[in-house]
């Protein structure tokens, strides 16, 4: 059974405050701990869900990940390519409306993360950026 981030959130807040000697707060987007009852030459350490760091400051809440949609077009769906151009071999097709994460672009081609952590370049004539 999976766990929402808020009954995580929860839980771990109320056994922080119930064993005393820590404190919760939010930093840039961030639920953070710290260990108020570190004796003096103890150094602290802050943790996140995605980041341990020394020093508070450290921590930044991650980028909202590049997104692309696919636009309505004559064919219906849009090829992958393996790479930016062409020229290259097609190694699938998405649907009219799907949206990915991107992680680069070369001369308006864009390289998705398709499913399963796979990958390929669409031409960016066929989509657009949208928000993460």
């Amino acid at each position: 059974m999976s766990k929402s981030p808020q009954f995580i959130a929860i839980l771990l807040f109320f056994v922080l405050v119930a064993g005393g000697g820590f404190a919760v707060f939010v930093l840039r987007n961030n639920f953070v701990v710290e260990n108020t009852a570190a004796a003096p030459h103890e150094p602290v350490v802050y943790l996140t869900a995605q980041n341990r760091a020394e020093n508070p400051e450290e921590l930044v809440a991650p980028e909202p990940a590049a997104r692309v949609k696919v636009l309505s077009n004559e064919v219906g769906y849009l090829n992958v390519r393996q790479g930016p151009g062409t020229s290259n071999a097609k190694v699938g097709q998405v649907d009219i409306g799907q949206e990915f994460e991107y992680t680069e672009t070369q001369n308006n081609w864009y390289h998705i993360v398709l499913e399963e952590g796979k990958t390929g370049w669409v031409s960016g004539q066929y989509v657009q950026e949208v928000e993460g």
